[in-house]
């Protein structure tokens, strides 16, 4: 599987569309907001921006939710798309579906190997191998976890919107409690893509 890792995607769409191979008109992608699910949806000029710049590009966009799928089912669902865009938002509450679907299983499995995985903010953090450190951007209690063991295909945590002014003082703690507790983590600004294929890493910035 490739993976794209953003903070913004509406940011950097139109350069990390460009890493495919193939024109996006001719990708499918299932559009998976629920991490914004704990937000009033109409109101999110990000996510909105996010889809929008999918279409702007060329891709042949469909709205998903991993809430009350079963993995069966998304096995199903899923295989039918070319490229899985996973939305920003709470990045508990995403781990959350994500667990209980099964989604994190059938990634961690590799079960969609020549799928791609797109990451926005907390789509992005949930690859990391633990979100702890997270709990200083986003609210936990949005979520029930028994742990905050991500899906784990990196061995650090993703801190999304690195240099955002917005996000000063939650990074501030989040990155001495990282440091604290010896937890790596890869720093992506705004203006960034992570391009992970093949084992190799990729880090463009725009």
């Amino acid at each position: 599987m490739k993976f794209i890792l953003t903070s913004n995607s509406y940011l950097v769409t139109k350069e990390w569309s460009k890493e495919f191979g193939m024109k996006p008109n001719k990708l499918s992608v299932a559009f998976i907001d629920t991490a914004a699910d704990v937000y009033n949806k109409a109101e999110a000029d990000w996510l909105k921006a996010d889809r929008d710049a999918l279409t702007n590009v060329g891709f042949t966009v469909t709205d998903y939710s991993l809430v009350d799928k079963t993995k069966d089912q998304l096995t199903k669902d899923l295989s039918k798309f070319d490229v899985f865009f996973v939305s920003g938002g709470n990045t508990f509450y995403l781990l959350e579906k994500s667990n209980k679907s099964g989604f994190t299983e059938l990634i961690k499995e590799d079960y969609f190997k020549d799928k791609i995985y797109v990451g926005s903010s907390a789509g992005s953090v949930l690859l990391s191998n633990n979100i702890d450190p997270i709990k200083f951007i986003d609210d936990p209690k949005k979520a029930s976890l028994e742990n905050n063991k991500a899906i784990g295909i990196f061995n650090f945590t993703i801190f999304p919107h690195w240099g955002n002014s917005y996000f000063k003082d939650k990074y501030v703690k989040a990155t001495e409690y990282a440091y604290a507790n010896s937890q790596q983590a890869l720093l992506l600004a705004d203006n960034q893509y992570l391009l992970y294929s093949n084992k190799e890493f990729n880090l463009i910035s725009i």
